[in-house]
């Protein structure tokens, strides 16, 4: 029977048990497809109760290493499962209720693409378009982005043009990583909120960087909080998203803006802003706008655009875009010209807009549907914005409750993908926008309203 190598000392225990049968995984020592002890023996053999290896198993799930296979028990996962990085959300694309990965709802945008196509065609663009570009974008593709940013609030300054100050990127994503990479040193540590993206701890770890996650309130960052860890100096770099943070929904007020701006100034950090999503207040400027000359300002069109354009941008001051540009190259080299050519006709035309609009309609009916499935259940939200932070119900754990969603097919999101170190939450993210339809999304909320109202089978299912 397999037992993970660990210290017994270390705290909490389920967290511990759950990093051994990672590293036992990645070294081979499990196997893709391999039994699991079951959680009573496992615990005996430990000497720790079934609640700790419950505990580690559901996280060890929520991580993707292992799956539960219906009366027998669960397993190492295969298809790559095992070389997953902490913090990446497993594959669960097709899955009609999952409710796990942060899409925006389905929009029928074919009669749009197909214009935007005409028009390259028409002006004769396809091969350009089709070869490389310089790393930072063509200046009209930027110019493009830098006047949607302008509209969320931005400042953005240029010898020539706004998007002087512009490099696009792959999506969100690749801004996270480019940024990391450029200005963050491997072994150095980047504050960021108590709980955060998951591309973030990701990209982290990929590249050897440590994060300290500060206190959060309902607005989101703690000023007290950061103000402590500057005078501790744990970090240069600050990591935040101040506007619908991602997974908690919550917005920073203009005077919380203001409060971590000041603490930015006052001791000279360097703020990366994470702005992605369709702004909750109109008016609402980005903590860039306060402190231009102190933050790399990410953006992207996934969320309130498509998604499969895989197009964002990155915003910051002069003096840091020599590596920044160096890290972008480095990362994927350039945006797709063809993807920036549509995004950019997009913009130009006002269709950008109205797709941002529509989804905001569309965004806007799935909330009501939330509304109405979760009748009684505590969670967070944004105006038009798609992910809820569901509180779990009285006596379950975050992770937990998600296994037991799973054993009911539906797949949500645990809270340690956000976790920052030990931060511990009983809270679920649910992305609203996943499922293909109206009635998909009604369908998944109904088990979650069910397991929640029902608490009959919290560990009746196998593990």
């Amino acid at each position: 029977m397999w037992q993970p190598l660990f210290d017994p000392d270390l705290r909490p225990r389920y967290r511990a048990i759950a990093e051994a049968l990672g590293e036992d995984i990645s070294s081979g020592r499990l196997q893709p497809g391999e039994r699991l002890p079951t959680v009573r023996a496992l615990a005996a053999a430990l000497g720790v109760t079934a609640g700790t290896v419950h505990r580690a198993y559901a996280l060890a799930e929520s991580r993707g290493l292992l799956e539960r296979r219906v009366g027998r028990g669960s397993f190492v996962r295969g298809e790559g499962g095992a070389r997953q990085l902490p913090g990446m959300l497993p594959a669960s694309y097709s899955d009609p209720l999952s409710l796990a990965m942060n899409f925006p709802a389905p929009l029928a945008l074919e009669a749009a693409f197909e214009q935007a196509l005409a028009g390259i065609r028409r002006d004769g663009l396809i091969d350009a378009l089709l070869n490389y570009e310089a790393s930072r974008g063509h200046p009209r593709h930027r110019d493009a982005m830098a006047a949607w940013l302008r509209v969320r609030g931005a400042v953005l300054d240029g010898a020539s043009s706004a998007g002087e100050s512009l490099i696009l990127t792959c999506g969100a994503q690749q801004a996270v990583a480019t940024a990391l990479f450029a200005l963050a040193r491997p072994g150095e540590t980047v504050l960021c909120e108590a709980l955060s993206y998951s591309g973030l701890k990701s990209a982290a770890r990929l590249h050897g960087i440590k994060l300290a996650g500060l206190a959060m309130d309902a607005e989101g960052l703690l000023p007290e909080a950061l103000q402590e860890a500057c005078r501790r100096r744990l970090g240069r770099l600050l990591f935040c998203m101040p506007t619908v943070h991602n997974p908690t929904t919550r917005t920073q007020s203009p005077a919380r803006r203001e409060a971590i701006a000041a603490l930015v100034e006052k001791y000279r950090l360097t703020l990366i802003e994470d702005d992605l999503y369709l702004p909750p207040t109109a008016g609402l400027s980005p903590l860039q706008a306060l402190i231009p000359e102190r933050t790399v300002y990410l953006s992207s069109l996934s969320k309130c655009v498509a998604p499969g354009l895989r197009l964002g941008a990155i915003a910051a001051p002069v003096t840091l875009l020599p590596d920044l540009v160096a890290a972008a190259q480095a990362c994927v080299w350039m945006a797709s010209p063809l993807s920036a050519e549509i995004a950019a006709r997009w913009i130009d035309s006002g269709e950008a807009a109205q797709i941002q609009s529509r989804r905001a309609t569309q965004n806007a009916a799935r909330l009501a549907i939330a509304r109405d499935c979760l009748r009684g259940l505590r969670y967070e939200s944004a105006a038009h914005n798609t992910h809820l932070w569901l509180r779990a119900p009285l006596g379950w754990r975050g992770e937990e409750f998600a296994s037991a969603l799973a054993a009911r097919g539906v797949t949500v999101t645990a809270p340690g993908y956000f976790a920052i170190g030990e931060h511990a939450d009983d809270h679920l993210r649910l992305s609203i926008g996943q499922p293909a339809s109206e009635g998909d999304l009604r369908r998944a909320l109904g088990v979650v309203a069910e397991v929640a109202d029902g608490r009959k089978g919290r560990m009746d299912f196998p593990l």
